[in-house]
């Protein structure tokens, strides 16, 4: 669950907007799911995955204020997003499949909003 909260905080892609770093965060995050076979009963497809998520996340409504809120200073920072990104598609099969789904520490809020 780890990951939901995350991603409810940062509901915010190099070059990346709050929003579109929000879809790319699910859309990493499905795909990184299906690439390791690691769906389980949640998803029946990729597609239905990404169709969950952006239900749950309102990326239209992320913008830097609210991303990076309780941040101190800091402010949305799109090259730690892409970061990120780029660690979720990245992240381990192994490691996915044997304790779940976690984001990457660089898709925390504080990685992402930059003082």
């Amino acid at each position: 669950m780890r990951r939901c909260a995350a991603l409810a905080l940062l509901c915010a892609c190099g070059g990346y907007t709050p929003a579109g770093f929000c879809t790319a965060s699910y859309q990493a995050s499905c795909q990184k799911i299906f690439q390791c076979g690691a769906q389980g009963t949640l998803f029946t497809s990729e597609a239905d995955c990404e169709q969950k998520e952006a239900a749950q996340f309102d990326c239209s409504a992320a913008q830097s204020e609210n991303v990076c809120a309780g941040q101190g200073s800091g402010a949305f920072n799109p090259n730690d997003a892409a970061q990120c990104i780029h660690d979720i598609q990245n992240l381990s099969c192994d490691a996915l499949k044997s304790s779940g789904f976690t984001l990457p520490s660089t898709c925390e809020p504080s990685a992402i909003c930059s003082p």
